[in-house]
């Protein structure tokens, strides 16, 4: 009797003792989208599979802007990090990897990355979806072209790229030249890009409809392809993305936020602008950031209380027309700033 109770004291053990085994669930393959680091006009390359789980897995984190999950590989013991700010990196936990500027992602203890390129994304902003008003859009691919003056003689190299994000989403950059767009601004208090602003930075460039950089891929805010039409938008205050991520929001009774403080009404010496509330001074700055705040024209930048990032209004508007020509396809239609020129890119 006492051996009978021994072995079934032993059975109950490696019962129990099996019953206590982990099951770790396996990291889904995706590719991650466009990683908002803010800075704005960075092409990011993103990371590729899922990583694989191991007995210290981490789950996966979120894609910061407009893609879909990496792999998620974590285990029971979830070490895995959390979701990343619009604009931030993608952190993980302890067993996870991050998002850096401008690169691909690392990988932690816990698994590895593939290296799969992504599609190209603006850094800190988010595409918005193109859309259809059938189920197919046959607009898909690069459009290399040029804006051509009246009589039909190139002006300006032009880009469009149209393309799916990691969601099946289709979104697009625009890009004017080939040049190198300007150098990300240093301070919230210099000029920026150098240059662009005239001497008293009244009613110059940036005060309505801001120029356009060469080599900056405008992102497509809004966007939508029916038959043989695609119309499209951008906003060209993107490009200052960087330079108001600098400034300090400022909030000014009655009038809201922006990155000056600033009333009714605004005087200048032509170096210096003071803004003033039905008489009273509020501050003085250079004149030029009167201008980038909007005090003479249109604010380049949108805050509120977390703090400023670039307008989004769109700025330039393209309605343009697919067509065959021999044995390409054409893409064409009047330019957004100039009544006498003319939009044309071919598919590549």
């Amino acid at each position: 009797m006492r051996v009978g109770a021994g072995l079934f004291a032993v059975l109950m053990c490696f019962v129990a003792c099996g019953g206590t085994s982990r099951r770790h669930s396996s990291g889904s393959s995706g590719t991650s989208g466009a990683a908002g680091s803010g800075s704005g006009g960075d092409s990011v390359s993103t990371g590729g599979k899922g990583s694989k789980p191991t007995a210290a897995g981490g789950a996966g984190a979120v894609a910061a802007v407009g893609g879909t999950r990496s792999g998620s590989g974590g285990s029971d013991t979830n070490v895995g990090g959390s979701d990343a700010n619009v604009g931030g990196l993608n952190s993980t936990g302890a067993a996870g990897g991050a998002f850096s500027k401008g690169g691909t992602t690392s990988t932690g203890e816990s698994g590895e990355s593939n290296g799969e390129s992504g599609a190209p994304g603006q850094a800190g902003k988010p595409s918005v979806p193109i859309t259809s008003c059938t189920e197919s859009f046959p607009f898909l691919g690069t459009w290399d072209g040029n804006i051509l003056d009246f009589y039909f003689e190139p002006q300006q190299a032009l880009s469009l790229k149209l393309f799916e994000n990691g969601d099946g989403e289709v979104v697009g950059t625009l890009t004017y030249g080939s040049g190198e767009p300007p150098a990300p601004p240093k301070s919230a208090d210099e000029p920026w890009p150098p240059g662009y602003w005239p001497e008293d930075g009244v009613g110059g460039r940036g005060s309505s409809v801001p120029d356009t950089f060469s080599g900056f891929p405008y992102t497509v805010v809004r966007g939508a392809g029916c038959d043989s039409t695609l119309r499209f938008s951008i906003a060209t205050t993107e490009a200052w993305q960087d330079w108001c991520a600098l400034q300090t929001p400022q909030y000014t009774e009655g009038y809201g936020w922006s990155c000056i403080l600033a009333g009714n009404g605004a005087s200048s010496d032509g170096k210096t602008c003071t803004t003033q509330d039905n008489g009273k001074v509020l501050a003085t700055y250079p004149v030029w950031k009167c201008t980038a705040c909007g005090v003479f024209g249109t604010s380049l930048c949108a805050c509120d209380e977390s703090g400023c990032r670039a307008s989004e209004e769109p700025t330039h508007v393209f309605d343009l027309t697919r067509a065959t020509s021999g044995d390409m396809d054409i893409l064409s239609g009047k330019d957004a700033t100039c009544p006498d020129c003319t939009v044309r890119l071919e598919r590549q």
